[in-house]
Order: structure tokens, then C-alpha cells, then sequence
């Protein structure tokens, strides 16, 4: 009985990917506004006000806009890239290529580029009208 556990374990920890493991397939990203009440957009679709959080997958190109009446509006563009933690699939050196294959598979393999978005709205300025 015990072996049979011991050799599900162990298949376990040769199948999977550390970086997945460790930190998923989405990242959170917390998004704040000075003034607070931004409009969030992620992707185009409208997701909250701010301050707010959005869960994201790591794997793939994002465009974050955030606007209020009167100001700029802020946009964003947060791209993957390649994760350290995948790294760790080497200290499962039978596993390595194993590990590598689930992290590409499930995202992963990579973490966006920014951590989090704190936004100084700026407010527009009047264009004075031309007679």
C-alpha cells in the first residue's frame, strides 16, 4: 500500500510543472487610479471601477485602459514573459522536459510584465476655440 502511494506521488512530481505549480496559469493585477474611480477596461470589456483586482492569464498579450470623464484616458499593454520559476523543473532532472511541457501547455511558463498599475489620471486640457 505504501509503495503504490509512493509511486502515485512520484509520478505526480515528475508530471507536473513547477511554475505552474507555483504560481498557476492567471496572475492578479491590482489596478488604482489617483483620482479613484477610473473606469477599467481589460481586453475592451469593461471590468470595474477602481480600485480594483483582475486575474489574468499569463500566457497571453493584454491592453488595460483605465478613463474617467474629463481626464486621459491611461492605457496599458502588458506582455508575457518568460517565468524563472520554470527553472525549477530542474531540480527534477528526471521530470525536466515533463515539467517544461505542462508550464508551456497550461501558461505557466511565462508571468506578466507589470505587477501592478497605479495611475496618475491627467486631467485635458480646454482646446480654446478658433473664430
Amino acid at each position: 500500500m505504501l509503495r503504490k502511494h509512493f509511486a502515485v506521488l512520484s509520478l505526480f512530481v515528475l508530471l507536473a510543472g513547477c511554475a505552474t505549480i507555483k504560481h498557476g496559469t492567471k496572475q492578479d493585477i491590482p489596478i488604482d487610479s489617483e483620482p479613484s474611480g477610473a473606469k477599467v477596461y481589460v481586453d475592451g470589456a469593461y471590468v470595474g471601477d477602481t480600485p480594483t483586482e483582475v486575474s489574468l492569464t499569463r500566457d497571453e498579450e493584454h491592453r488595460i485602459g483605465l478613463a474617467m470623464g474629463g481626464h486621459e484616458v491611461g492605457m496599458y499593454e502588458l506582455k508575457p514573459t518568460l517565468s524563472y520559476d520554470v527553472f525549477y523543473n530542474f531540480s527534477l532532472l528526471p521530470g525536466v522536459f515533463a515539467g517544461f511541457l505542462i508550464d508551456s501547455l497550461t501558461g505557466g511558463l511565462y508571468e506578466l510584465s507589470v505587477v501592478d498599475i497605479d495611475h496618475h489620471m491627467v486631467k485635458q486640457e480646454e482646446i480654446p476655440q478658433v473664430q
